[in-house]
């Protein structure tokens, strides 16, 4: 399998029926023009997935000075290591399990399962984070540190799921605008909150992270799913734009 991976193989031009349709010229593509509706979707997706992932990743660089004194030094001077392969783990996962469990055109759903994890997990640290309201209430180092790798999974497994499908959302438009836009918007929400964090208290931090994943939710619970690129492929047509 590893010589037949490292064999030279003339790539198939083009790679899919969807994207033969958008390279056919001018007129096809402006024959399926996007609704406003369409594109409020798409944004509405991009601003919960760059502000969710912007966040987060302001969030995390605060998080081994909370736990000074309930992790050992030498585990938390790896935090940013094993909380980055948690995100990366949770971004391979996603990409297998939803072409194994056919849910390539169930993405919003998939994705709102990762908010939901996101919820959970950072909820549930906040809660039990010794010194948070409420008072008397806290857990082992071990069992925070879980918890934020729980979070950190399924916040990595969000970066896939918000392009492809802001990729199925604009379509017939290039995949390019889904990853710029998401790019830009996670830049910066990550900046501003930069700036927000040192304002606010250590101890409402989480409390933070844990209101953007419910407006993220509600964001993308208001998307309208439209898989333009895979009906374009199965049916071999470009499709008029309007959504399902």
């Amino acid at each position: 399998m590893v010589a037949w991976m490292a064999l030279p193989k003339l790539p198939r031009a083009p790679p899919s029926i969807s994207q033969g349709l958008r390279g056919a010229g001018a007129q096809a593509v402006a024959s399926a023009p996007l609704t406003k509706c369409q594109w409020v979707s798409f944004g509405c997706l991009m601003i919960a997935g760059g502000m969710l992932n912007g966040v987060f990743q302001a969030w995390s660089n605060t998080i081994p000075t909370q736990l000074e004194g309930d992790l050992p030094g030498a585990l938390l001077k790896w935090f940013s290591f094993i909380a980055g392969l948690a995100g990366a783990s949770g971004s391979l996962l996603v990409a297998f399990s939803t072409r194994v469990l056919n849910l390539e055109s169930k993405l919003k759903m998939t994705l709102l399962c990762t908010i939901f994890l996101q919820l959970v997990g950072f909820t549930l640290f906040t809660v039990l984070l010794p010194g948070s309201p409420p008072a008397g209430v806290s857990a082992p180092g071990l069992v925070l540190m879980f918890l934020i790798v729980l979070g950190s999974v399924a916040n990595g497994a969000m970066s896939p799921l918000v392009y492809e499908l802001g990729s199925e959302l604009s379509y017939p438009s290039s995949e390019g605008l889904s990853g710029g836009v998401f790019s830009w918007l996670l830049n910066a929400f990550a900046l501003l909150l930069l700036v927000v964090l040192p304002m606010v208290p250590s101890t409402m931090d989480g409390q933070l992270m844990a209101g953007t994943c419910l407006v993220g939710a509600g964001l993308v619970a208001a998307v309208q799913e439209r898989y333009g690129r895979q009906e374009a492929d199965r049916e071999g047509v470009l499709m008029d734009g309007k959504g399902p």
